[in-house]
């Protein structure tokens, strides 16, 4: 065996050494950046809502769509911790700090929503963040060039979910409005939304009965994982997808990829977050976001592809 042949088997012991098995069944994986991901199987799913669901946009026509390949997705949204490992190897400006514009932050007390301003960006928010809170004020530019440098450093192709991987994902097998039901009041034990308390700041909000712990960001993981064992896949920031956004058609499709060009002024974001109500946690919810731009409530999770 050459060279090559022994690094590529030495990579594969390594990887089947770190793989362990989540309750649902699903493998996780971690990597030296401590972030963990979950195998998830190839399938079939009808993506989008029938004219029916609560909350529907009439650009989620329901249409069937088929995922042949394997692969490993975030079980967690990136977080602040992980994205600062990534200024500091490389130096990296987010574009709101290149363009002195900055980013959009929450005045405390008050919880006044607050920017553009250039005091705002991923480091600082206004309210509290740790490391293990989900990464905000990034656009889609500065996911890409996480992603890209993750690549780089672990020798594998790392980048945002396709919209179809994601919402694939995030139904885990379900074929209900929310992966576990159609309950919106559930919402509580799987993620953050607007709830009871967040309604005492945000009074204009549409809000829960309940409250689900938070009223800003919360940690990674706080909630219930879904049947596929990943994390806030409902709430707490919205998370980039890598296509152009489009409408859906009707058609069946295998492994969509959105428009080669853009057909919109934005790329698909989807997931709901902290700040919007239970309409927008629906997995067939989804919104076009220019690139470029940069939201207090939106982050992102990441795609590991499987060699062939």
């Amino acid at each position: 065996m050459n060279l090559r042949g022994i690094l590529a088997t030495g990579l594969v012991l390594l990887w089947m050494a770190s793989l362990t098995r989540h309750a649902s069944g699903n493998e996780t994986f971690e990597n030296s950046l401590r972030m963990k991901l979950v195998r998830i199987q190839a399938g079939t799913f009808g993506m989008g809502s029938p004219p029916n669901e609560p909350g529907r946009r009439p650009d989620e026509t329901l249409h069937r769509v088929k995922i042949t390949r394997n692969y490993d997705l975030g079980q967690f949204e990136v977080t602040r911790g992980q994205f600062r490992t990534f200024v500091e190897a490389t130096g990296y400006l987010t574009e709101s700090e290149r363009n002195k514009s900055g980013g959009y932050g929450v005045k405390l007390p008050g919880y006044i929503l607050d920017g553009l301003d250039p005091k705002y960006s991923w480091r600082s928010t206004g309210f509290e963040q740790t490391d293990r809170h989900p990464v905000v004020n990034v656009s889609w530019n500065d996911a890409t060039a996480f992603c890209e440098w993750l690549s780089k450093k672990k020798l594998a192709v790392y980048r945002l979910p396709t919209e179809a991987e994601w919402e694939y994902a995030c139904r885990a097998g379900s074929t209900s409005t929310y992966p576990f039901g159609e309950s919106r009041e559930q919402l509580v034990r799987f993620g953050n939304v607007v709830d009871a308390d967040a309604h005492a700041v945000f009074p204009d909000r549409i809000a829960l009965k309940e409250s689900d712990g938070h009223i800003l960001t919360a940690p990674v993981g706080s909630y219930q994982a879904n049947a596929w064992g990943l994390h806030d896949m409902q709430g707490n920031v919205w998370e980039w997808c890598s296509d152009w956004f489009a409408p859906h058609g009707a058609e069946d499709q295998v492994d969509p990829r959105g428009p080669a060009e853009p057909q919109s002024a934005g790329r698909a974001i989807k997931g709901g977050d902290w700040y919007h109500d239970w309409s927008f946690a629906r997995p067939a919810q989804r919104f076009p976001i220019p690139p470029a731009l940069v939201r207090r409530h939106a982050g992102f999770r990441v795609v590991r592809e499987l060699p062939q």
